[in-house]
């Protein structure tokens, strides 16, 4: 069964921290609304060593702002040795949803041998208006543990 502790840093004016944890179906998202933007993050659901499993990072502008879809939208994630692949590296192409009003990533690893797996993350996107845009990056962590 993952045990999954999500802790996502986000950078911006003022540092701070969101906890998701995972345990089996009762999966809680970790998320941030600021002015510009809503970011949240899906831990993966429960699985055995072996096989894949994913995350869901979720992006939507609000008010009256839009995703830059001119913008190179960029997700890394970094794994220990024990996942495959060891990084993910996602852009708009890779994006399961992409559009003005939503982004959805689904980064995928498969962890091959028990124990507590740390990930970190970098994604960087751009929200616009009429008369301005946005380029941010976010830092995300988390650790799954697999028994």
């Amino acid at each position: 069964m993952w045990s999954t502790l999500l802790t996502l840093s986000l950078t911006l004016s003022a540092a701070f921290s969101l906890v998701a944890c995972s345990q089996g179906e009762d999966a809680k998202k970790a998320s941030k609304s600021g002015k510009s933007y809503a970011l949240s993050i899906t831990p993966p659901p429960a699985g055995k060593v072996g096989q894949s499993f994913a995350a869901s990072v979720a992006l939507k502008p609000l008010g009256e702002y839009k995703i830059n879809m001119e913008y190179p939208l960029r997700l890394t994630v970094k794994g220990p040795k024990t996942v495959t692949p060891r990084e993910v590296v996602m852009r708009a192409k890779d994006a399961k949803k992409m559009t003005k009003a939503e982004v959805l990533l689904v980064p995928k690893a498969k962890i091959t041998v028990a124990g507590e797996h740390a990930f970190e993350a970098e994604f960087r996107f751009s929200v616009c208006t009429e008369k301005h845009c946005e380029l941010k990056t976010e830092k995300l962590t988390w650790k799954v543990k697999v028994q």
